[in-house]
């Protein structure tokens, strides 16, 4: 399975998602959008871009899809 980043929307306000951060150390992560602002899972209010976001369903799937490739 392909991963599908989303970028022509956004996720609902508060559901947890996976974040794709192209100006972090760690450029997949964890949070969600409160208050139209991006927040990581700590609540941490992030300064730089989400280039896409993926439901954490998703990202299972392509991890569970990888796995059996293995």
């Amino acid at each position: 399975m392909k991963s599908h980043w989303i970028t022509d929307s956004l996720p609902d306000e508060e559901t947890t998602v996976l974040m794709r951060l192209p100006n972090s150390d760690y450029p997949v992560w964890p949070g969600f959008r409160e208050d139209n602002e991006w927040n990581t899972c700590d609540g941490s209010t992030l300064d730089g871009p989400v280039q896409g976001w993926m439901h954490l369903e998703d990202a299972a799937k392509c991890l569970d899809a990888h796995e059996n490739q293995i």
